[in-house]
């Protein structure tokens, strides 16, 4: 299971040489709209609207990650400095003690009525703003509720819950709205696995937990990036980690960053490792932290690519020295027809032409079937010979054979002037032969 931010993926993640396709991606784990309740870009504190509580708040960044605002005494909590605009996912609710509270021991057991209406958000310059709640946030006391008594959801359409205030715990509830249905994207070895079809509803284990999460199919695709296994699911973040909010206490943590380039330093691609690698040393120990970077299959495939160019490199060379060999060897043995064709009055112009064009032709035929068959024959073979070459290749990386247009028209240019330099050269021995070979000399 591989959750991602849906907004920023196609901006983010690689096409691996077009076995991964981000915006598909993209378009079919989004959410029909972000979870939770956004508050403005400007905001650095935020706090409920109502008196007499307080809360904790689960807060989404831009990009999807989640993280937990612990509130002051007076209730307002302090957003990071960066990662906004934020986006309020579930709040931990507790009772803001009183004076009484604090110092009359008969409170123990009173009653709570709960309305939850908003938050308010604060900016720099002290600017508030009131957000107000646009779903029935209820309690999700099998969550978390530390109330010591009964907590219930309010049964009259209003955000909050009722409860039971003790004296020796805190007390906290989680209150959120109910999470957005989850969409999902899983491959094809995974819909085979499972027998699933675009909109069946399957229900999904979170690795090395005993949480389960239950979404809709949404497509069937190729690869999912940062799979581990060919069989692989797809879901956007924020909206995954909202319902294990609502399931939970505490929601899996973020275990890999993916880092793209803008676009001016799209091609630099030791600036974009340089900064993989420092991203990497700040990073919480055991985060994967991995750079897209711009190339035809992806910085992993580097090293086979530049293995397979070198090889067809060669052997380019190779066919080009054969093929003058060869050519040198024929023209030495058809003296006989130079000869023969002098005599019957063709000359050196029109055999030099004769035999330029037989030869150009004859390397032009070879060259069209020889691209023809090795394209034919690269789409099968060199995905394997590819993965090959590969260090440690995650099993899910779908290969296929893809042709750098810069490198392979640079190769098929040379082997076209060879061709033209081949072709000449031929006439002009022919042409040479019609000028100096005896018919004594050749017929000896």
């Amino acid at each position: 299971l591989v959750a991602l931010d849906a907004a920023t993926a196609p901006a983010i993640v690689a096409t691996a040489g077009g076995a991964v396709e981000p915006g598909r991606l993209a378009a079919a784990i989004a959410p029909d709209s972000r979870p939770g309740l956004e508050v403005p870009a400007s905001t650095v504190r935020i706090r409920l609207v109502d008196d007499g509580v307080r809360a904790d708040f689960w807060v989404a960044d831009a990009w999807g990650g989640v993280t937990r605002i612990a509130s002051g005494a007076d209730g307002a909590a302090a957003l990071p400095g960066s990662g906004g605009p934020w986006r309020v996912l579930a709040l931990d609710v507790s009772p803001r003690p009183s004076p009484s509270d604090r110092t009359d021991p008969d409170t123990s057991g009173s009653a709570l009525d709960i309305v939850l209406t908003g938050v308010v958000a604060t900016a720099a310059d002290g600017a508030e703003t009131r957000v107000a709640f646009e779903q029935v946030w209820q309690a999700r006391p099998e969550v978390i509720s530390r109330f010591g008594g009964e907590v219930q959801p309010r049964t009259d359409g209003r955000s909050g819950f009722t409860a039971t205030v003790v004296r020796e715990e805190p007390g906290a509830v989680r209150v959120m709205p109910d999470p957005a249905p989850l969409r999902l994207a899983i491959t094809t070895a995974a819909a085979e696995r499972v027998g699933a079809v675009v909109g069946d509803t399957i229900t999904l284990v979170v690795p090395g937990t005993s949480r389960r999460v239950e979404g809709e199919v949404t497509d069937i695709v190729r690869a999912v990036p940062g799979a581990a296994t060919a069989a692989a699911v797809a879901v956007d973040l924020a909206a995954s980690l909202q319902r294990q909010l609502a399931e939970s206490a505490n929601p899996p943590t973020v275990t890999a960053l993916w880092l793209a380039p803008d676009a001016a330093a799209s091609r630099d691609t030791a600036a974009i490792l340089r900064a993989a690698a420092e991203l990497r040393a700040i990073a919480p120990r055991g985060t994967l932290v991995a750079a897209a970077v711009e190339s035809a299959t992806g910085a992993l495939a580097e090293g086979a690519r530049l293995a397979l160019w070198t090889a067809a490199a060669g052997a380019l060379l190779l066919a080009i020295a054969t093929v003058a060999i060869v050519s040198r060897a024929i023209g030495g043995a058809r003296a006989v027809d130079v000869v023969v064709l002098r005599a019957v009055g063709v000359g050196a112009r029109p055999q030099a032409r004769a035999r330029a064009l037989e030869l150009a032709s004859l390397l032009g035929f070879a060259v069209l079937a020889g691209v023809a068959v090795g394209a034919a024959t690269s789409v099968i073979l060199v995905p394997d010979l590819a993965r090959s070459l590969l260090v440690d290749a995650p099993p899910a990386l779908a290969l296929r054979a893809a042709i750098d247009p810069a490198v392979g028209l640079g190769l098929l240019l040379v082997l076209l002037l060879a061709v033209v330099l081949l072709a000449v050269d031929a006439g002009l021995r022919a042409a040479r032969q019609v000028t100096t070979l005896s018919a004594r000399e050749v017929l000896r």
